[in-house]
């Protein structure tokens, strides 16, 4: 299914954030957290958090970064304000009211795969990204264990437009450069999806973790893309 981009905005604008946050879960967040610190290191800037959600990555960004919290949903940023160091506003993915070249990094988790035209959403990006700046985001992989789940999940939730796109490494590369990015590196992890960790006893999850190392890469579920706009460009 292909909801347009104007369906799936007003199905987040009153998402309950701390609901949202709840479930997202403490191993997925470590998991996140780690990924994002190894793509960071070196780098430093303004950062843009979008959709920064519930905040659960800003203070990570804040390390490095002096990072510009957004999203379109109020009940996020609502939620986030109450990080007494919360500097926010409210922006549309698709038409950032940012000038050119304002950010040496936008980080864009969880949010690639809820769009058919994310190459729309690139365009923007690349816009508004110095250039040297980079842009990470995650993406979902096609023939994992979240991919066949999604087919019974589609039936049962019919048209609603929370369904998500599963794009290649190949399908996702070309998309990039396209628009102007240079891939620098990804990483893939989880064997089951996100949200399903938080279910699991830690012995459980230790387990999964050690079997990422040795089954094969193709299996897993999300990839971490590392990106960058390159210097000279416009």
């Amino acid at each position: 299914m292909n909801p347009t981009s104007e369906s799936r905005k007003n199905d987040w604008r009153n998402v309950d954030a701390d609901r949202y946050h709840t479930h997202t879960g403490e191993y997925a967040n470590r998991v996140d957290r780690r990924a994002i610190l190894e793509f960071i290191e070196g780098h430093s800037g303004v950062a843009l958090d979008l959709p920064c959600g519930s905040g659960r990555m800003t203070r990570v960004l804040r390390a490095k970064y002096r990072t510009v919290s957004a999203d379109y949903s109020p009940t996020m940023l609502e939620f986030a304000s109450n990080d007494p160091d919360f500097v926010g506003a409210r922006v549309d993915a698709f038409h950032l009211g940012f000038v050119s070249d304002s950010f040496d990094l936008i980080h864009c988790l969880r949010l690639s795969f809820h769009y058919a035209n994310f190459e729309r959403m690139l365009a923007e990006f690349h816009r508004v990204l110095k250039p040297g700046g980079i842009l990470i985001f995650d993406s979902l992989n096609p023939w994992t264990l979240r991919w066949l789940l999604s087919f019974p999940l589609d039936l049962i939730r019919g048209k609603d437009s929370r369904s998500v796109h599963f794009r290649s490494k190949s399908e996702l590369a070309k998309m990039l450069q396209s628009q102007g990015f240079e891939v620098v590196r990804t990483e893939n992890r989880y064997l089951i999806p996100t949200r399903f960790y938080q279910y699991l006893p830690s012995t459980l999850q230790t387990l999964l973790s050690g079997m990422e190392k040795i089954l094969p890469r193709s299996i897993r579920v999300l990839t971490y893309w590392k990106v960058l706009k390159p210097k000279g460009a416009s």
